[in-house]
């Protein structure tokens, strides 16, 4: 793949990921831990759609920050300080997801229309020509869908934020000729860059996990059924671990071997997807009651309740974890 050509103000394109990419990424996660409280509060068919397509909505404009740094690497202050600003539109937005359907969805739509603004304001530095422009139509035309589905209710909330989704990821598809799909040689990425982002993405997930494994045990009820449960419940994101880190050279070495008028978005996305959810979705929100254990028994079956991590296995097997690579990438 061609290296990403640098815009003015960048002499170098990215290489590795900076410092202030993993404070963004630290920021992101939050969102996730969200999303499994909205997930664990409702497991049903609607809830499960509630949460997939705001989890839709916030995953295509990570990954288009992760293009951003990929073009753009934030080495200037004035760089950094807009990246702070895009976070404070996620933590916004984070904030107003359990309630994003009811009373926080002006919020979520606030959130999402400075971080969109942000995206499009830093990628004017990365000297992609046209492609901004095309590029520009549908991202703010979708953040103004957000933003404008905060100020409505119901039936028309829901439909506001599917056209937004559809409008991103997949109008331009069916209008090529008029998006920036037509021009997508443009983007060029860094493959170390790339992959290196979405494992860091990964191990902060994780880190989440194993933090509130800690916090859910109950301390005055410890015994070997307790030491047990915790070395299983440590063993799964441990598993997803091994899983994902198992080959990051080769995952650089294809997409590198990738021409870059295969390597679009729609494959990024979709391949940093399948490495990030199941890592994001196997977790315990810190919301969850500690965990009821003595010895190995529950103590009273009421009460007891599996860590949300356990009962939400959307979306995939762990195995698929890193590797479920689309065609196109």
């Amino acid at each position: 793949m061609t290296p990403a050509r640098p815009g003015p103000g960048n002499p170098a394109p990215a290489d590795r990921v900076t410092t202030v990419e993993v404070f963004f990424d630290l920021v992101f996660v939050f969102t996730l831990t969200q999303l499994t409280r909205v997930l664990e509060a409702d497991l049903s068919p609607t809830g499960l759609a509630r949460v997939l397509l705001l989890f839709g909505i916030l995953w295509w404009m990570f990954d288009g920050y992760v293009w951003l740094a990929n073009h753009v690497p934030p080495r200037m202050p004035a760089q950094k300080l807009l990246l702070f600003v895009g976070m404070v539109g996620f933590l916004l937005a984070a904030v107003g997801v359990p309630d994003a359907f009811d009373g926080t969805g002006l919020l979520f739509g606030v959130g999402y229309l400075v971080v969109i603004s942000v995206h499009l304001l830093l990628f004017t530095r990365a000297g992609i020509g046209p492609a901004l422009t095309r590029l520009a139509v549908y991202n703010l035309g979708s953040a103004l869908l957000v933003f404008v589905g905060g100020f409505v209710d119901g039936t028309a909330r829901y439909a506001c934020w599917l056209a937004a989704l559809a409008l991103q990821s997949v109008v331009p598809y069916l209008v090529p000729r008029i998006s920036w799909v037509r021009v997508l040689s443009e983007f060029r990425l860094q493959p170390g860059h790339f992959v290196e982002r979405h494992g860091l993405l990964v191990i902060i997930a994780l880190g989440e996990s194993v933090v509130a494994i800690g916090m859910g045990v109950d301390t005055a009820h410890v015994g070997i059924g307790t030491g047990a449960v915790i070395a299983l419940a440590l063993a799964l994101p441990a598993a997803l671990w091994w899983t994902y880190f198992t080959d990051t050279p080769g995952e650089e070495d294809r997409l590198a071997a990738t021409g870059p008028e295969r390597a679009g978005w729609p494959s990024g996305w979709a391949s940093g997807t399948s490495r990030c959810c199941s890592a994001s979705w196997w977790r315990r929100p810190a919301s969850t009651p500690r965990w009821p254990i003595r010895g190995a028994r529950p103590t009273g079956a009421r009460h007891w309740r599996w860590p949300a991590a356990w009962r939400c296995t959307w979306p995939g097997s762990p195995a698929c974890a890193g590797r479920c690579t689309p065609p196109r990438c």
